[in-house]
C-alpha cells in the first residue's frame, strides 16, 4: 500500500481525543510492519511539531500554521489527517 494512504488513514483514524498524549502510539502502532509509512509519519509529525509553528499564545492559530505547513511539505497528506496531526501536535505544545 501506497505509504501516504497509510499515514492518512492511521492518523484520521485516532478519534481518541480525550487521551491526546496516545497520538503518537496510535499511530506508531497502526504503521507497525511498514517501514515506509513509519519514516513518513515520523517527518510528517517533526513538521508538525516544528517550532517555528508553536510561537504565537494562540493554540488555534498554531494549529493551523502547523497543519499549512504540513500540507505545504507534504502534499500527499490529506487536509483531514494535516488537521489531525497539528491538533496532536497542539497538545504537545501545551
Amino acid at each position: 500500500m501506497d505509504p501516504a494512504v497509510d499515514v492518512n488513514n492511521a492518523i484520521t483514524s485516532y478519534s481518541d481525543w480525550s487521551h491526546p498524549w496516545s497520538f503518537d502510539n496510535h499511530v506508531k502502532t497502526r504503521l507497525a510492519h511498514r517501514e515506509s509509512s513509519q519514516a513518513l509519519f515520523q517527518d510528517v509529525w517533526r513538521e508538525a511539531l516544528g517550532y517555528s509553528h508553536w510561537q504565537s499564545g494562540d493554540l488555534a492559530a498554531c494549529a493551523k500554521a502547523a497543519a499549512s505547513a504540513v500540507r505545504a511539505q507534504f502534499p500527499t497528506i490529506s487536509e483531514a489527517a494535516a488537521d489531525a496531526i497539528a491538533n496532536a501536535a497542539a497538545y504537545e505544545w501545551r
